[in-house]
Order: structure tokens, then sequence, then C-alpha cells
């Protein structure tokens, strides 16, 4: 690969169009149609071929729960295989367990325990460090990678990885049915855009690096999380739902933040994963029931929760809130309320509804919070004094 001159910084034109191009990057891997299964497979064989291994057989299942479980299926021996096959075959259907059952069993059963991550991924991260680091100087597209980062990484697999391994560890004692994987599909974005934006820059890979990453773009767009093993590949589709709340993180009001085909759903509060009941049950949840909840941040999602269903006044009453501080903002007044050990802001929306009345919200707010500004302050980690609020327009 011939020698080119280092990227020291990049031309007003180029950083607007690597914004462009993360907001681009950001929708494909939010997307919610269902994956193409011939195109899927086709790019999942397309990859293990650019690392040097044998086409896999590729399953598509609806969701990386049905992954683990059909991963599972074929990794545990005999006598538990029999056991999980009758507990699963409703799960995963008569025709896949039966396809899953007659081609793998025997000769796959052990090398379904360490994935491909080397082989398909770590190496070719290793790779575009090396080559990128001679062209690219600096962190010039560092916020590319970390703000998708936030959302892909932090919201979207986090969130997954924390509940399987709730739902799925230990099931079996020895035989764990849960496995982490490196493979996200288009949630891989937040590094894949990272080390493709710079080929739009001048950056040149060697051929084999590029035909890699060309390989994984080719699989994370086609593709949900997956899990690769020698021989055999579990593909899932893609959620039929992902919401956010405007600071990018995973909530839903009215159901679950992310839902996938065959039902399997988390459900999360402002970026925290909380039970369903909270959700589902919220028009039935009492003050009682709220304050027997053992766990402290799903408690304060609970109130949360209460006082957006029914009201800051109800908040008030049921549940014994005392006013702490208050103040106005943009015209509209603010106060800060505390319940126990736990402190929440309450604020009208500064936007007219389309029938002119204002949304009233009910936010959790730090515990050293101690007037509202402070609060909205320490929502978006900064202290209250060096914190200014934007002026509305």
């Amino acid at each position: 690969m011939a020698r080119i001159k280092k990227i020291e910084s990049l031309t007003t034109a180029q950083w607007q169009e690597m914004r462009e191009y993360r907001e681009t990057q950001r929708r494909e891997a939010l997307r919610t149609d269902a994956i193409d299964h011939d195109g899927a497979r086709e790019a999942v064989r397309n990859l293990y071929k650019s690392a040097g291994l044998a086409p896999p057989a590729v399953f598509i299942l609806q969701s990386p729960f049905q992954c683990l479980l059909a991963r599972g299926l074929l990794a545990l021996n005999s006598v538990l295989r029999d056991q999980l096959k009758d507990q699963l075959w409703t799960q995963l259907g008569d025709q896949l367990v039966d396809q899953l059952w007659d081609q793998l069993r025997d000769q796959l059963v052990g090398q379904l325990v360490g994935q491909l991550g080397d082989q398909l991924g770590d190496q070719l991260r290793g790779q575009l460090v090396g080559q990128l680091g001679d062209q690219l100087g600096g962190q010039l597209v560092d916020q590319l990678r970390d703000q998708l980062r936030d959302q892909l990484w932090a919201q979207l697999w986090a969130q997954l990885w924390d509940q399987l391994g709730d739902q799925l560890g230990d099931q079996l004692g020895d035989h764990d049915l849960y496995q982490n994987t490196l493979f996200l599909g288009a949630w891989d974005n937040y590094w894949l855009a990272f080390y493709d934006f710079p080929r739009r820059i001048g950056v040149r890979y060697k051929p084999e690096t590029e035909a890699q990453l060309d390989a994984y773009r080719l699989y994370a767009d086609r593709c949900g999380v997956a899990y690769f093993y020698r021989g055999v590949a579990f593909v899932s589709d893609r959620p039929e739902r992902i919401i956010f709340d405007h600071q990018r993180r995973l909530h839903a009001d009215d159901g679950p933040a992310l839902l996938w085909r065959d039902g399997y759903s988390i459900y999360a509060w402002h970026g925290l994963r909380v039970p369903a009941a909270l959700i589902e049950r919220r028009f039935e949840m009492t003050p009682k029931q709220i304050m027997t909840i053992s766990n402290a941040e799903h408690r304060r999602a609970a109130i949360e929760i209460y006082g957006h269903v029914h009201g800051p006044e109800r908040f008030v009453e049921d549940l014994g809130a005392r006013l702490i501080a208050e103040d106005t903002a943009h015209g509209c007044p603010r106060r800060l309320y505390q319940v126990e050990n736990e402190r929440f802001l309450h604020v009208i929306n500064g936007s007219l509804e389309p029938d002119g009345t204002r949304r009233e919200f009910l936010l959790g707010a730090h515990p050293e919070a101690n007037s509202p500004h402070s609060a909205v302050a320490l929502s978006y980690g900064r202290p209250a004094g060096k914190y200014r609020e934007a002026v509305r327009t």
C-alpha cells in the first residue's frame, strides 16, 4: 500500500460530511424492518469467507433469545438436550427444532462453546487500528464513534446483554444457556463508522483489510445480533420496536422499549431497565405497592411513572411528597420534591400542545439537587454554577 500524507485536520466540509454520515449510520442502526433471510445468509457466509473460514449453516431466528435457546439445544449433553428439547419446542417451533436436531446435533456439539470473535472481529479491528493511526492524526473522528456508542452500545446492547444474562444465566447448573456476543448487526455501526468514514476523506487500508471491512459492513447492514461458531451461525432478526427519550436513552411509557417479533422484549424507563409490570400495570399501581419495591432504582422509576400517569397533584397527595424548593423557568413554575430518600422535579412543558394546554412532567432528580435549576444541571452532569439554561425562541 503506497504511503500517503497523514491527515492532521478536517476541512469544514469534511466535518459537516462526518456529522451527516453519523446520523445516517444512526438511522441504519435503528431500523426495525424485518431482515431478508436470503440476503442475511449470503452476508454471513461472505463474512466467514473473508476470514478464510468455511461457510456455515446459517439459522435465522426472531430474537437473540431464540438464538441462545437454539445454541443451547445443540451444545448440551444428550440427557440435558433431550430435557431441553421439549421445553424449547414451543418457543422455537417444531420445524426449526427438527432441522437443528437432524442437521447439527452430532457434529457441532463440541464447537458451540467459543465464538469466532477473534477470527471475524478482533483481528479486523486490530488491523484497522494500526493502519488508520498511520494516516489520520489525533482524535479527529472520535466523536463519530463516541456519540454513536453511547446510544447503540450503552443503551441497546448493554440492556439486552444484562437481561439475557439474568434470564438465561445458570438455568441449567454448569450448562449456562447465556453467552455474550461481539456481533451486533447494525448496532456495530458505532465502531464500523469510525473506521469506514476515513475512507471517504482519503484513508486507504490494505486490500485484504478493505475486503474484510466491506464483508463486516454487509453483515451489519443485513442482519441483527448474531452468534458465530465454526460451522454454524445463529442470526437474529432486527427488533420491530425501538423507542428512546429525548436524551437517546431507552424509554417507553406505553409498552416495551425494545420488542422483537417473537415477543421478546425489554422495558425501560429513561435508560433504566425495569420490570414489565411497572409499565404494563401503570394504571393499577398504588402508592402502597410502590413503596414496597425493594430495588431503589425501580422504586424511583415507579414513582415517576405514577406521577406521569396520575399527574403531579396526585403524586404530592398520595405519596406525601415534601416541597424542597421552587423557581420559574421560561415563564413556567418548577418544583423540587422529596419522597422518602428520593427527589423529583415537577416541570411544565414550555411548548403548547395542539389543544392549547401544556404537558406536565415528573422527573427523577439527583439526590444532591437543592433547587430545580441544580436538578436540571445535574441531569446533564454539570454543576449548577456552570450550567446556563437555553433561552427558548
